[in-house]
């Protein structure tokens, strides 16, 4: 059979309208066409968006023949390398993964959620009421802070400050739309959009193969578990090490696609919150019975509720793709080699039968009940599921935790719009907040 059906418009006409209006778009074509429909986006790129979940089930395990699919991610390589485990299939994606995933499973939290809580608790410093501040670029500041913490541990503040600094800099150049930055891919000098690219990616890497010979030679103290030195240290089942270029590539892939996902979800959650009087007062009320301590704050249940609620309703990631290696049959339809098959987290996570009101901001559907990987699904499924899936929520809890113990705030803008920021759907950048009080929760 042929593709679902779906938009007849031109590919560059349907790019910018989700660039612009992602989650209109998604929800006008279920509307139109149903669980299954076709985009066409720039780059001559066919995607079959899919929103039944036993159909998401069904990609996630591969469409039932091993190595099928590939992960969609190849505009990126420019950016991140060869060897980014957002680039990488079969054995060495596995390969990478299992390096890469220990330090973020939850018994490695407490490291790195003492950084975070710290980092939350500098924010502020000096706020008095009436202060306004723009959301996105607070917590833009704070999630490249906890990144560059976990990514190079403790060091010397002016030694810090530089990694944010490189950090800070290369995300203003390719933080627009992702076809802006798949456009950015020629140097044509410094001054050049493109130039100024990847002059800051070289300047980054320049400090990134520093620390990894340092590393290397033992001469950074308190090494310890920061993400640095545990690749630097780990070995695969066979014994063998990481290469060099491999280590940078996946140092970089962390700093970049290591915050950008947690700012636009912190902020999500913040507008969540300011949405709803009644959620914002249940917060403080769970937060003043407990003490201020990360691992205290983060299994409080409420919160957690709010944070997976503020997901489900906000997916920061609308959809995951996969390429279709072979033929292959979802649902009624046979999906030709090179289609890019996109489970669409945003769609799944509004279906009534699931979340019913799905509209509505209920954090009380997450509190005794877990969904299942294809029903809730917010960084992913499947063997492709990010490897900070479980540190994120975590560290968007002591980050909005933090602000509302000390802070109050009052939303001082209209309607807030999703917009594509980067990789990422984000609160529109009049989403700002006012303290209206301090020094109380």
């Amino acid at each position: 059979m042929s593709l679902p059906p779906g938009p007849r418009m031109p590919g560059t006409i349907q790019t910018l309208g989700f660039l612009v209006r992602p989650y209109e778009v998604l929800e006008r074509c279920y509307r139109t066409y149903g669980d299954m429909f076709t985009i066409r986006l720039l780059g001559d790129k066919t995607y079959v968006v899919v929103s039944d979940p036993q159909l998401v089930r069904h990609v996630f395990a591969g469409c039932g023949a091993p190595e099928s699919l590939d992960v969609g991610n190849s505009e990126f390589k420019p950016l991140l390398g060869e060897n980014s485990i957002l680039i990488l299939n079969g054995p060495r994606h596995r390969r990478h993964r299992a390096l890469l995933l220990p330090p973020f499973r939850p018994a490695g939290f407490s490291s790195y959620g003492a950084h975070a809580w710290s980092i939350a608790e500098e924010t502020g410093l000096g706020w008095t009421r009436g202060d306004t501040f723009a959301v996105m670029p607070l917590m833009r500041r704070i999630s490249i802070a906890v990144i560059v913490a976990i990514v190079f541990g403790k060091r010397a503040p002016e030694q810090t400050q530089k990694f944010r600094s490189a950090v800070e800099r290369l995300m203003q150049f390719v933080n627009g739309p992702l076809v802006y930055v798949a456009m950015l891919q020629k140097d044509l000098g410094r001054w050049s959009p493109g130039g100024r690219v990847w002059h800051a990616r070289r300047q980054l890497l320049e400090l990134i193969d520093t620390e990894i010979a340092d590393c290397r030679r033992g001469t950074i103290k308190d090494a310890g578990n920061a993400l640095l030195n545990v690749l630097v240290q780990a070995r695969d089942d066979a014994g063998d090490p990481l290469t060099d270029t491999e280590i940078r590539e996946e140092i970089l892939t962390m700093l970049l696609a290591g915050h950008d996902p947690t700012t636009a979800a912190s902020s999500w959650m913040l507008y969540c919150i300011h949405e709803e009087a009644a959620v914002d007062e249940k917060v403080r009320e769970e937060l003043r019975s407990c003490p201020p301590a990360p691992e205290a704050i983060a299994a409080l249940p409420y919160l957690d509720a709010v944070c997976n609620e503020s997901l489900r309703l906000y997916p920061v990631i609308p959809v995951v793709e996969r390429v279709a290696r072979v033929p292959l049959q979802i649902g009624r339809f046979d999906i030709p080699p090179d289609c890019r098959i996109a489970p669409c987290i945003y769609l799944v996570h509004r279906r009534p039968d699931l979340f019913p009101e799905p509209e509505s901001f209920r954090p009380e559907r997450f509190l005794g009940r877990r969904y299942a990987p294809h029903e809730f699904f917010p960084f992913g499924g499947g063997s492709r599921r990010c490897v900070g899936a479980s540190f994120a929520p975590y560290q968007m809890k002591l980050v909005v935790a933090s602000l509302l113990r000390r802070f109050r705030f009052r939303r001082t803008a209209g309607k807030i719009r999703p917009r594509f920021r980067g990789a990422a759907v984000t609160p529109s950048s009049n989403f700002a907040l006012q303290v209206t009080d301090v020094g109380i929760n």
